[in-house]
Parts: structure tokens; sequence; C-alpha cells
């Protein structure tokens, strides 16, 4: 009926009115364990309600099956895009839609972002700390802390490596002149708090 606002009006209403959401990053390495971080932190926080964003390539290589309840969205586009791309109709049903509609409602507590392996989560601190124009979902959203996983059975090889980043993961652009190491250590001088894994394979 005219004058009465649509239901995607409220929920972006009701969702610029919503206290933000406090967002852990969680980086480290191809198989450091970034998903078994993720899991023992929603378990310890009991009666907690977490979303969990993770890239298509995170979800490859383990991610999804997280033990605890929680909302999880997989994306194939960069964590960067999910968080600032403005939302449509379009989006009604996509994942980032219906974290919009679940923050719009106060249905979750805190969000955690699975990072990609060649991700340095400096730049996506950058990201929550800025504002953008329309809808946004980094709008909601405000960075808590940053967690990065370190393998101990690889991380002194790769700190020492002067492979190129593309190299490493097929889907950096080769234009991208970052070595691997440059991103371990970008990776741990970002954290808040490091996890240290595999530390019985550590080398000596």
């Amino acid at each position: 009926m005219p004058g009465h606002p649509s239901n995607a009006s409220l929920s972006a209403a009701r969702a610029l009115d919503a206290p933000q959401v406090p967002v852990t990053l969680v980086c480290g390495a191809v198989g450091a364990g970034k998903t078994q971080v993720l899991e023992h932190w929603m378990r310890s926080r009991a009666g907690t309600r977490f979303a969990v964003i993770a890239e298509a390539a995170s979800a490859r290589s383990g991610s999804g099956s997280y033990e605890r309840p929680a909302v999880v969205f997989h994306t194939r586009e960069a964590i960067e895009a999910v968080l600032t791309r403005q939302i449509g109709a379009a989006d009604q049903h996509s994942p980032r839609g219906a974290l919009w509609q679940q923050l719009a409602s106060g249905q979750i507590d805190e969000v955690l972002v699975e990072v990609s392996a060649h991700v340095e989560p400096a730049s996506l601190a950058l990201v929550l700390d800025s504002r953008y124009p329309g809808h946004v979902l980094v709008d909601r959203l405000t960075l808590n802390r940053i967690v990065t996983v370190v393998d101990c059975a690889t991380v002194q090889d790769d700190y020492a490596s002067t492979a190129a980043l593309a190299e490493r993961h097929a889907h950096v652009d080769a234009s991208d002149t970052r070595t691997v190491a440059n991103v371990v250590a970008a990776q741990i001088e970002s954290a808040d708090i490091v996890v240290l894994n595999k530390i019985d394979r550590a080398g000596v």
C-alpha cells in the first residue's frame, strides 16, 4: 500500500539503529588450523550467536563442517567485496543479503571471518574501520580482534621463503609482487592473538 514502508526498508532501518557487531578475523597459512580455532572459539562461548564468513577457497580446504551450530556463509567473492558492495534487491537470497537480515534483526552476536591464506589482515582491518555509502555490511560491523594461527611445522620455511605468493596460490594474480614470507610476516605482525599450532612438529 502507498505510504507503507517495504520489508526491505524496515530491515534496513532496523540495521541502521542496531549496535555494531564485533568481528574476529582469523588468518594463517593453508592447513594451519584456522577452522579448528574457530570451532574451539564457538564451543567456548555457549549462548553466543555466531555468523561465520569464509571464502569458497577456504571451504575447499576443509572449512564449513563446523561442530557447533552457526550461520555459515561461503562466498566466491573476496571478503572485502562481500563487506563493501552495496546490498540491493538482487541480494535478497544471497549470503550477503541473509547476513544483512540477521544483523538487522539482532540475531548475530559476533561475526567470525576465516581469512584466505594469501590475505593480509591489515587490509581488512582498514576496510572495517572505514565507512561506505549506502547499505553495506561493513557499516554494521566493527573490528574486535585479529587472530593469526601459526603452523609451527612450516612457519620457519615459509618465513625464509623467497617464493612469489602467486607460485603458492593459483588464484593470486601473477602481477602480485608479494612473497610468501611477506604475507607470513604481515599476518603475525597484525595479530592481537597468535595461536601456535602443531608445536610438536616445530623445527629446532
